[in-house]
């Protein structure tokens, strides 16, 4: 079977002594990992075209034991979001959720290659909204994968949350619990009332109304820790990017 189609470059490692395993998310068929084979030669014609989040142009041959990437053109490669450490970081947290999070035979594949198109541009055009568009797109993920529940209700209960009472976030449901559950559930955070608006703005709205917030840093870090113990829960394991910067 041959492939052509569009792909983001999501993952790559060491195989053998010439070559890559690639995690691509391609446009037509979702998740696939292929070996790109003399990849890692320094006459490689692949050079520089496996760099995280380029967009290609691949084609690929199933053989009966793997996928093999036979062609490889750049079409995009995002070079503005790789000038500096702090947004090279960036791209390396959001591909790492995206590694460990879509599952191989993943139905809604489309959405997330439009998702991350989006995302990715609009981290070029507003590099000043960077940190808010970072966690609209992990919310945006554990959306799409069913990892958050619905937070207009109770992740335990499933009655409608009282906007007057405290808030708190369950880690065991990855979703808000009401006061007559709290005792039920562990861990649990208390959480306030404008980070609760904030993850459902998130939750609800496109990314062109998501960067016209206006935002407490307090609040967005508490999203952040929030949607990093939930992803890293989700995979049973600690995300090496977040070791690297925070």
């Amino acid at each position: 079977m041959h492939i052509h189609t569009e792909a983001f470059i999501l993952h790559k490692r060491k195989f053998q002594d010439y070559d890559y395993f690639v995690t691509l998310l391609t446009r037509s068929h979702g998740k696939i990992t292929a070996i790109c084979k003399g990849s890692r030669k320094i006459t490689s014609k692949y050079h520089g075209q496996l760099e995280i989040f380029n967009l290609n142009q691949i084609n690929l041959y199933k053989s009966p034991r793997n996928f093999i990437i036979t062609e490889s053109k750049i079409k995009k490669n995002y070079s503005k979001l790789k000038i500096d450490f702090k947004s090279t970081q960036t791209l390396l947290k959001l591909s790492e959720i995206l590694f460990y999070t879509i599952p191989e035979e993943y139905p809604l594949f489309y959405e997330l290659f439009d998702l991350i198109e989006k995302h990715l541009y609009f981290l070029e055009e507003y590099p000043e909204k960077s940190a808010l568009i970072k966690e609209a797109f992990k919310i945006k993920i554990c959306q799409k994968n069913g990892i958050l529940s619905d937070l207009n209700f109770c992740s335990h209960c499933e009655n409608k949350l009282n906007p007057e009472k405290k808030f708190y976030f369950c880690f065991e449901n990855n979703g808000l619990i009401c006061d007559k559950c709290i005792q039920n559930k562990s861990p649990k955070k208390e959480i306030s009332l404008n980070t609760v608006k904030l993850l459902k703005f998130f939750y609800l709205n496109p990314l062109n109304e998501i960067i016209k917030l206006s935002f407490l840093a307090r609040d967005l870090e508490e999203i952040q820790n929030i949607l990093n113990t939930i992803i890293e829960n989700h995979i049973h394991k600690k995300l090496h990017s977040y070791e690297m910067n925070g």
